[in-house]
């Protein structure tokens, strides 16, 4: 044993630094004598004194004291941030916030000096906030709740638990004028409480109306078919300038006659011969284009059974709470609406995508509108509710087209779809005309057709049905100061 002792002294006080001291497994180095001596990590081995009573004592690495640094300093530092935490939490602990109520088992408001107190529970610290809005936005199942201090967090559909301040309501929707308090209840006083929950829940669950989309579609190519080009892009126009964004129209054109050689104003759509209006300007957004347009991915939109790379842009992100205008135009027949000259969509097909899209909850409402020959046979296979269905022309009727453009050589817009415009040209984002009074503008002298509106498997009556329920995008916003009542707890 003594001579394992010596060897390990011998070995150990051949090196003369830190460094290579603490490469030997067995010894250890005092920084006070820069002496290299037998230990292990926590103090020299046997009697050796040869290095007195120093504190710094190294093994393993220089620079980090087995005495100091391993037990004295984690103290240290242990206590400083334990007294930061407390500091931080006497500060920053929230004094004005609605708190967890000890007589019921829900959060409740009470006011002092016009701001709320209470206790704040940490279950619903990631949506409770003082003055923190909730934003019901236009985009469909991304609801989201802005937090000063995490930022934007998701609340799903299926669990709308949230702090009300700001709902956005669509036209048609709510009571325009009235204030949050009128339609959601106040803040103050056990009976408002339970008021405000019932009426906030009956505005998450119910099948109210939030947000509207459109889906136009040419289902034409070549530029004799000017025309039905020139039909959807008045229609989008139309759409944009009431009120739907570009993120909630799905526009799906061939795309090929703005810059056709034959078009002598290049870059240009018109739907008059004056040129007054140019449907194709500097601000549409084809979503699919050319070859795209085609029955396949007409009816993955529809139901949502896109591949997984489909771009946002090319969905329709819509779901219960939502109205759906679709606009469709072309050659068709009899229960058939042909595609690009190369394919056909039937009447069975589209009836049979409304039925997917009903049980998947894609939609609240759907306004159908078609302008092509024999037009109405087209939603005569129709069998899903909430479907309200108008067409250009009865079966074994043309559409007809409407103006000529001499100096183009072909016609910029078809006779059903003029009158249509004609009506929308004067509504605007708070217009409070009914479908009943779209409808009585069609004649037979204008459109040198019969026009049909299929209305039973629509709920409610048309003259109680605004057309911004399906062509606006308008948003009241209702603001108040007090945090609205979270409901009771799961």
């Amino acid at each position: 044993m003594g001579d394992n002792t010596a060897y390990s002294t011998a070995m150990c006080a051949r090196h003369t630094s830190c460094r290579s001291c603490v490469t030997e497994r067995n010894c250890g180095f005092f920084g006070d004598n820069n002496v290299c001596v037998p230990g292990d990590w926590l103090k020299p081995h046997g009697n050796y004194t040869g290095a007195g009573d120093s504190w710094r004592y190294f093994h393993g690495q220089c620079y980090v004291s087995t005495k100091v640094e391993f037990v004295l300093l984690p103290s240290i530092f242990g206590l400083a941030i334990l007294a930061a935490a407390i500091i931080a939490l006497w500060r920053y602990w929230p004094a004005q916030w609605c708190g967890l109520s000890s007589n019921d088992d829900h959060l409740s408001c009470a006011t002092s000096d016009g701001a709320a107190e209470g206790a704040h529970d940490h279950r619903h610290s990631y949506h409770t906030a003082e003055h923190m809005p909730l934003l019901i936005d236009n985009d469909p199942g991304s609801r989201y709740i802005e937090n000063a201090n995490t930022g934007p967090v998701p609340m799903s559909r299926s669990n709308n638990k949230a702090t009300l301040q700001q709902v956005e309501h669509m036209a048609g929707t709510g009571s325009v004028g009235a204030s949050f308090e009128e339609q959601y209840g106040s803040c103050s006083g056990d009976n408002g409480d339970a008021q405000s929950e019932e009426r906030l829940s009956e505005f998450l669950t119910g099948d109210g109306h939030t947000n509207n989309w459109a889906v136009l579609v040419c289902t034409s190519r070549f530029w004799f078919n000017y025309r039905h080009m020139a039909n959807t892009l008045s229609m989008y126009r139309t759409v944009k300038r009431l009120g739907i964004p570009d993120s909630h129209i799905i526009l799906m054109l061939a795309d090929d006659v703005a810059c056709n050689p034959r078009n002598r104003c290049p870059a240009t759509v018109y739907d008059h011969p004056k040129k007054i209006t140019d449907l194709y300007g500097d601000n549409v957004e084809v979503d699919y284009r050319g070859y795209e347009v085609t029955v396949e991915n007409f009816i993955r939109l529809l139901t949502g059974r896109v591949t997984p790379e489909t771009p946002r842009n090319k969905r329709l992100l819509t779901d219960d709470k939502s109205n759906v205008f679709i606009y469709m135009t072309g050659h068709g027949g009899e229960d058939f609406l042909k595609f690009q000259d190369s394919e056909e969509i039937n009447s069975y097909d589209i009836a049979d995508a409304f039925q997917q899209m009903w049980e998947k909850q894609r939609y609240r409402e759907i306004l159908f509108v078609i302008d092509t020959c024999q037009a109405n046979t087209m939603f005569s296979k129709f069998y899903s509710p909430n479907i309200l269905s108008i067409g250009s022309s009865e079966k074994g009727e043309n559409s007809l087209s409407y103006f000529h453009d001499y100096d183009l050589g072909v016609s910029v817009i078809d006779r059903f779809t003029y009158v249509n415009l004609k009506f929308f040209e004067t509504l605007d984002m708070a217009s409070k005309h009914t479908m009943t009074d779209l409808v009585s503008t069609y004649n037979y002298s204008q459109i040198r057709s019969h026009p049909g509106v299929r209305t039973d498997l629509f709920k409610r009556a048309l003259d109680k049905t605004y057309l911004t329920d399906f062509f606006g995008a308008v948003q009241n916003v209702e603001l108040t100061r007090e945090p609205f009542p979270i409901g009771k707890k799961q």
